[in-house]
């Protein structure tokens, strides 16, 4: 549950650097992940599976934590690529960071008081 929360909060931060297609799917494919581990934790703990049907178990347990890494690793990814090739700053323009997070030109710098 906590990587959805979190992925929504990443994904806050992303809005401003990522077109929306991309960063709405990516928070997709966390809360379906997490998702699909929530319901397989529930099937889990509801049947208590005998002996030998905890190496199936096992299996997913040890084939969710690799994907969720995946997921993570493909935001991250994603959001450096983002800003990195969606908002080019060339060594001409100078630019600053605003009190809003927001990129500022320099072409803009002088209307600020």
């Amino acid at each position: 549950m906590a990587s959805g929360v979190l992925a929504t909060m990443v994904a806050a931060i992303y809005q401003q650097s990522m077109p929306p297609q991309i960063w709405i799917s990516w928070v997709i494919a966390v809360y379906l992940h997490v998702y699909i581990r929530h319901r397989l934790r529930q099937r889990f703990l509801h049947r208590t599976p005998l002996l030998h049907d905890m190496s199936r178990w096992g299996n997913y347990a040890v084939l969710g934590t690799p994907a969720s890494g995946v997921l993570w690793g493909l935001g991250t990814v994603l959001g450096f690529v983002c800003s990195e090739v969606l908002l080019p700053v060339t060594e001409n323009t100078r630019t600053s960071m605003g009190s809003n997070g927001k990129i500022i030109r320099a072409e803009n710098l002088e209307k600020i008081p």
